[in-house]
């Protein structure tokens, strides 16, 4: 949440500042993630960051359902099968708005934990991030101080986010994977932007897709608080891929969910991609010397 333009900040603020609940995914130490429920502005600072793992929404649907059933307004953020479940079970409730993410596909938590030092996995962090704007970055924090971090030229939990191997099945098959969304509305990275109003797109800009009548209500309220402007649905897409279709499944993923049970997950990625795992070292390594 909010790593490119900070639409999500802005439409959670708007809700705590209402007196209403925001639900949204934040790290749980000391190694979890998970939906939290937001009631301050505080709160919702847990929320900031993109997290390129799945999220486990279990604990927080029994309090979604009660604060539903008290009448008050409540905003969830989440993936788009995870919006799916949630209007599935509390659609009928009308004081529900909820905003889905342009999704490329989740990985399990396991597959980050096992790239990582096993004492970095059972110590207390305070955060971990994956992103600074637009940049990929892996790091962790503790008492504010950065305690362990990657370049992407090394991380090999990226690496194959990027390429898709450690995506879950039903990925490869999403149903909401398509022009026409689940949730009243949809955030994510304006990836290939071309602007001469918004200058500076290095540091991130938000893409928002308004689905519903709800959705163009809720936007109009907070755009006070933007720099925006129009853009077509086809120039979304265009760098957006996951907006027309799945991520496609590949013999690299196929491959590594048989070996990774068998070897575990640094041999099986250096199996399956040496090729790419070799060239991308040897990219950063001639890019450090020039």
């Amino acid at each position: 949440m909010s790593s490119s333009g900070g639409i999500a900040t802005v439409l959670a603020t708007y809700f705590i500042k209402r007196k209403g609940v925001v639900y949204g995914c934040a790290f749980v130490p000391p190694m979890q993630v998970k939906h939290i429920r937001c009631t301050t502005l505080d709160d919702i600072q847990k929320l900031r960051g993109s997290k390129y793992v799945q999220s486990d929404v279990s604990e927080i649907l029994p309090c979604l359902e009660n604060d539903l059933r008290q009448g008050k307004e409540v905003l969830f953020i989440g993936t788009p099968c995870q919006i799916a479940g949630v209007i599935s079970n509390f659609g009928q409730f009308k004081n529900l708005t909820t905003v889905d993410l342009v999704c490329h596909g989740v990985p399990s938590m396991q597959f980050l934990c096992d790239t990582l030092p096993k004492k970095i996995c059972k110590g207390l962090k305070d955060e971990i991030g994956f992103r600074i704007n637009t940049n990929y970055h892996l790091f962790l924090r503790r008492n504010g101080s950065i305690i362990y971090e990657r370049a992407l030229s090394k991380d090999l939990f990226f690496k194959g986010f990027f390429t898709g191997i450690l995506f879950r099945p039903s990925c490869f098959t999403c149903l909401y994977a398509t022009p026409k969304r689940v949730s009243d509305i949809t955030i994510g990275d304006f990836w290939g932007l071309k602007s001469n109003k918004i200058l500076d797109i290095n540091n991130g800009v938000s893409l928002t897709l308004v689905n519903t009548e709800k959705g163009t209500e809720i936007f109009e309220c907070v755009k006070d608080k933007l720099v925006y402007e129009q853009h077509s649905l086809d120039e979304a897409i265009k760098d957006n891929a996951q907006l027309s279709s799945p991520f496609r499944r590949s013999y690299r993923e196929v491959l590594f969910k048989k070996l990774y049970p068998k070897v575990g997950y640094l041999a099986a990625i250096w199996s399956i991609m040496p090729d790419r795992l070799i060239g991308t070292r040897m990219k950063a390594f001639l890019k450090d010397r020039l």
